[in-house]
């Protein structure tokens, strides 16, 4: 089973995506912050990490720094201008950034084509 965490402080972002997703293949976990990130990440092996880059309670330097840390496969999703969010995607080697709100085909086809490309 494939597995996908989402970071937003929204928890109506979350349920939008793991409702786009198939439950049966793919296990979504979710995330209101980043205090909590690493001991997550340590035990549940995500295979993609879905994050909003407005985090409240952490600056956008300090997501920086942490994504930099974190290996696993990161795309960006935000409702800043979509020249930001490439700045921060370039910033952590994101593989892919959406704007919202997020176009569902689109997302579904990036995650069809990421886990297809990335099959274990």
């Amino acid at each position: 089973m494939k597995k996908v965490v989402v970071i937003d402080d929204n928890p109506l972002m979350f349920h939008l995506i793991k409702g786009w997703l198939n439950p049966n293949y793919i296990d979504v976990q979710y995330l209101n912050s980043l205090d909590k990130i690493i001991p997550m990440l340590n035990g549940f092996k995500p295979d993609l990490i879905i994050s909003d880059i407005l985090i409240p309670g952490i600056s956008s330097t300090e997501l920086i720094a942490l994504f930099k840390q974190i290996a696993y496969p990161k795309v960006l999703v935000s409702s800043m201008d979509i020249q930001d969010i490439e700045f921060f995607a370039r910033q952590i080697d994101a593989i892919n950034y959406f704007n919202k709100p997020i176009n569902p085909k689109l997302l579904f086809q990036f995650l069809q084509d990421f886990f297809a490309s990335n099959n274990k």
